[in-house]
């Protein structure tokens, strides 16, 4: 439920509240094509995941820090 959430964020985020659930809902065609650029999704994921684990060693030296571990 919490990943259902947070995709419902994002597209509230990226769409707007009035375009997300219809945006998000949204599925192509049988035989079409799932991403039309690789490079740009790889790009992106990789740039995201970048964040996140950077995010994340903040995150864990903060947390060591303040529980003394």
């Amino acid at each position: 439920m919490h990943v259902d959430n947070s995709v419902k964020l994002i597209g509230d985020l990226l769409f707007g509240l009035d375009n997300s659930l219809k945006t998000l809902n949204t599925v192509r065609p049988a035989g079409q094509v799932l991403v039309d650029n690789w490079a740009c999704l790889k790009f992106m994921v990789r740039d995201l995941e970048h964040y996140i684990l950077k995010y994340m060693q903040v995150q864990l030296s903060a947390e060591s820090t303040f529980y003394g571990a």
